[in-house]
């Protein structure tokens, strides 16, 4: 979604993108402002998770967290606000909980209405609250409700069960208003905030964002990152599962994993890849999303000659595309798909070499059986017909 919005914006000046039928957190919404900021363009991402939030006036948890992220690219380092509507994460709960801490007051209640410093309270039954407590954040939060719900068809209730979280990015290109120096004078206005005098107890202003890649900074520098102590025995005891063992792993000294030993065929597992081809496939019919053409006749450029596709079985724009996905998912140069049976057994003759031999039913008929029978030992290929 992210990469579209950006090439839509850098073609058009402003591009669009939503995305729903996810179900787990879409991360640092940080992450996506700042790449579409540093491609010069002004970001908006909003997020919409379950039902975690109270709105102002309410014990029952409506909203998610619902962040918002913003992107602003200056002369200098992008502008990248990154925050949530609420008070606290609900990974935060979590976390608390599994450290067995409390949580700072005022940023939870329990199933009364009653502010709870207590993770469990919050999380059975209780909600988190808006991040100033009132009516601003419920409103910001409810703005990235429907941002990022509704519009992007996402759930709307029971989005937990549903499944089907919403997500909504924006890129816009300055220059869409014809601010071909926004940049330069962006940072005139960062450099303003960060010369702006200080509080006799504040040593630096700190621009969003700031902050974190402070975080980040010094974990990349020692090499190490902080874990709490029980989440860390967590993950090593799932962990020793997978291994089949019960050993623990130190958190500072954990050693390189072993090379991998070729699986049996009990130990096999499926797995599950997701691409996203870069090429695309040109669409005669120009539909918004590929198609699945079952049977169709496709426009030609006149009577005498053939464009690249005439009918479904000789080429279309879904077949084109299965093969560019297939060919990523085998990470393989090519990736053949055939729309009749006939294609495929032929191509699967060529693979045979001139003195090998192909074992078939003795009850072939058809094509198949002229194919076998007339055509393929023509190249020197033996078949055999069993019963």
């Amino acid at each position: 979604a992210m990469d579209m919005a950006i090439d839509k914006a850098k073609t058009h000046g402003f591009g669009i993108c939503g995305t729903n039928n996810t179900s787990t957190s879409t991360g640092a919404l940080g992450y996506y402002a700042q790449k579409i900021a540093e491609e010069g363009l002004i970001a908006l991402v909003f997020a919409v998770s379950p039902e975690f939030v109270a709105p102002n006036g309410a014990i029952e948890p409506i909203f998610g967290t619902n962040p918002v992220g913003v992107g602003i690219p200056t002369a200098g380092k992008p502008v990248v606000l990154d925050m949530a509507t609420s008070a606290y994460s609900f990974f935060g709960l979590l976390e608390a909980r599994t450290a067995g801490k409390k949580i700072p007051l005022g940023v939870a209640i329990d199933s009364t209405g009653a502010v709870t410093d207590d993770p469990n309270a919050a999380i059975d039954g209780g909600a988190i609250v808006g991040f100033d407590g009132g009516y601003k954040s419920s409103n910001l939060a409810l703005v990235v409700e429907l941002l990022a719900g509704p519009l992007v068809g996402a759930a709307v209730t029971d989005k937990m069960a549903s499944k089907n979280w919403g997500n909504l990015v924006v890129a816009i290109d300055p220059k869409l208003l014809g601010q071909g120096e926004f940049e330069r004078r962006a940072k005139i206005v960062t450099d303003r905030v960060k010369a702006a005098k200080r509080q006799p107890d504040v040593n630096e202003i700190l621009l969003p964002g700031e902050r974190g890649d402070g975080v980040a900074a010094r974990a990349r520098a020692a090499g190490v990152i902080d874990v709490e102590s029980n989440l860390w025995a967590g993950l090593q005891d799932l962990a020793s599962q997978w291994r089949g063992g019960g050993e623990s792993v130190s958190a500072m000294s954990a050693p390189a994993p072993a090379p991998r030993k070729k699986k049996s065929r009990e130990e096999w597992s499926m797995a599950t890849k997701l691409v996203h081809p870069a090429a695309h496939v040109h669409d005669p019919f120009d539909s918004t999303n590929p198609p699945l053409y079952q049977t169709a006749t496709f426009g030609q450029p006149s009577a005498t000659e053939n464009g690249p596709y005439d009918y479904t079985r000789s080429g279309n724009p879904t077949r084109d595309l299965l093969e560019k996905e297939m060919a990523a998912l085998e990470n393989a140069d090519r990736a053949f798909a055939f729309s009749s049976g006939m294609s495929a057994l032929m191509c699967v003759t060529r693979l045979v070499k001139c003195g090998e031999r192909i074992v078939t039913g003795d009850d072939i008929y058809g094509g198949t059986s002229r194919l076998l029978a007339q055509v393929v030992p023509k190249v020197g290929i033996e078949v055999v017909n069993v019963d």
